[in-house]
């Protein structure tokens, strides 16, 4: 199984285990998951977060199982050397935009570039809704969800670059559902997709071929994502797409 959402490095707000690569990894391992891509918490809160990147990608060397994904602002001057350095001397597997917490447009002009020059190096862009839940933010700090139909919409402007929607929720992924089938560019992770049955509901929807597994952690619990799984009695195409097939097409 490959997880497409993971986080090492240091929350802020309180510690969160299993942050380290080593741990993030036995906790993956633990529940069977062999392969992750991971983005550093550091990104979304250094100014400058090509330090985080590069913090990132050393302590993953020699952790193959593990693999970088660089977070970058396009409101950064130096954002266009940045994703060079990360393409050609880190072998990133992809991006990860916050335009929540970076404060900008993702439909803006030098987002725009940003996204256009991912899908020149083909480098897929996964834009993160949420990180967390706003009502369990410290109150002197809360950061508004992003808007789903700007990912959307940045996706159908740019249909060169290749999109992941991460931490899509129910509702979310429900009310836009016509939207989303409608772009061959755009694939959406399962890891914040919550309700009864969710899994086997949103297949019904969806089919297997836009969705990809992701957990979440360390915020969330890996046995989550894993009984989301078994509750949805997936058949084993079913399983090997949405665990592995996709993700190893979408992220070569």
């Amino acid at each position: 199984m490959i997880d497409v959402n993971t986080y090492t490095g240091n929350w802020p707000f309180r510690p969160l285990p299993g942050s380290a690569p080593e741990e993030l990894l036995a906790l993956l391992n633990a529940e069977g998951i062999e392969q992750a891509l991971v983005s550093p918490l550091e990104g979304i809160f250094y100014d400058e977060p090509q330090l985080a990147n590069e913090k990132l990608c050393e302590a993953l060397r020699g952790i193959p199982a593990l693999s970088p994904v660089a977070v970058l602002n396009p409101e950064l001057s130096n954002w266009r050397r940045n994703l060079d350095v990360c393409c050609e001397k880190y072998h990133i597997r992809a991006l990860k935009l916050h335009p929540n917490y970076h404060h900008y447009d993702l439909n803006g002009d030098e987002a725009g570039n940003l996204l256009e020059a991912a899908g020149e190096k083909d480098i897929p862009v996964i834009v993160q809704l949420r990180v967390q839940d706003v009502r369990a933010q410290k109150p002197s700090g809360i950061v508004a969800d992003v808007n789903v139909a700007d990912a959307i919409e940045a996706a159908r402007a740019h249909p060169a670059t290749r999109f992941v929607i991460g931490g899509i929720r129910w509702g979310e992924a429900t009310s836009k559902s016509k939207e989303i089938m409608a772009l061959s560019n755009l694939w959406l992770d399962i890891s914040q997709i919550e309700y009864t049955d969710c899994l086997r509901r949103t297949i019904q929807i969806y089919g297997t071929k836009q969705l990809l597994f992701g957990t979440h952690a360390p915020f969330f619990v890996v046995r989550s994502a894993i009984l989301k799984l078994h509750e949805a009695e997936l058949s084993g195409e079913e399983r090997r797409a949405i665990t592995s097939g996709n993700a190893v097409s979408l992220f070569p």
